[in-house]
């Protein structure tokens, strides 16, 4: 294929055979990549195989479920503190979240810690 002056010059650079140190490069890359991909799938499939016998997946899935809605509870307030005091004033007023996002977040957290203190009271 030949280079027409319309390429930018990195595809330029990626056509000519005497350039190899990028190539080679972005194949290590892949390579990696796969490995990583692989690696953690054998991780996954090795958590399971152990985990499986000592419950069913459904009480492993309805602790999970448990465990993030109280991460929820800890979440959204620390959105709140991040989004409406800490992000600093000199950024422009559109950028800052409205009030009306405000009392939606409030209304879902406020409702997040009174289950999750309900479920509290009911389990212990």
């Amino acid at each position: 294929m030949a280079v027409t002056e319309q390429q930018p010059k990195i595809a330029q650079d990626r056509e000519q055979p005497g350039l190899t140190g990028d190539t080679v490069a972005m194949g290590n890359h892949d390579d990696l990549k796969s490995v990583r991909k692989d690696l953690w799938f054998g991780i996954l499939t090795l958590v399971s195989l152990i985990t499986i016998p000592f419950a069913t997946p459904g009480a492993l899935l309805i602790t999970v479920a448990i465990l993030q809605f109280f991460a929820m509870m800890l979440y959204i307030p620390g959105l709140i503190y991040l989004n409406y005091y800490k992000i600093p004033r000199t950024y422009p007023h559109w950028t800052r979240p409205s009030n009306w996002a405000l009392a939606a977040i409030c209304i879902s957290g406020a409702f997040y810690i009174v289950v999750g203190i309900y479920y509290l009271t009911i389990k212990f």
